[in-house]
């Protein structure tokens, strides 16, 4: 019995659908923004809170902001969310998703990014 249930939730784990998120880690105090794109949505929030309670910094380029400014100014902002469509190949979304990180960077101005 054990063995079918571990085979069922392996199973539904891999039949999960595929979501994608982009991203801002943001400055709130100086209003500059990485944006970032990620196959694993709450992996991604789990991450930055996890960075956030510890001190550490998630990513090389907010260091200094990070270690002048301290994690409390930092914020994870959605963007945007998308799921991956039942035809598409998980390296088309993977693709799909860079993309889409690339034009919501492209709406920034480039003193506001990272």
């Amino acid at each position: 019995m054990e063995k079918e249930r571990r085979r069922e939730l392996i199973r539904g784990y891999k039949e999960r659908p595929l979501r994608g998120l982009v991203y801002a880690i943001e400055n709130q105090k100086r209003g500059r923004r990485l944006i970032l794109a990620e196959t694993d949505p709450q992996g991604a929030r789990n991450r930055f809170a996890f960075f956030q309670m510890t001190g550490d910094c998630p990513r090389s380029e907010l260091a200094a902001d990070w270690r002048a400014d301290g994690p409390q100014a930092f914020a994870l902002v959605e963007l945007e969310e998308i799921e991956k469509k039942p035809e598409q190949e998980p390296e088309a979304f993977r693709e799909d998703l860079k993309a889409l990180g690339e034009l919501w960077r492209e709406r920034e101005k480039p003193e506001t990014l990272y």
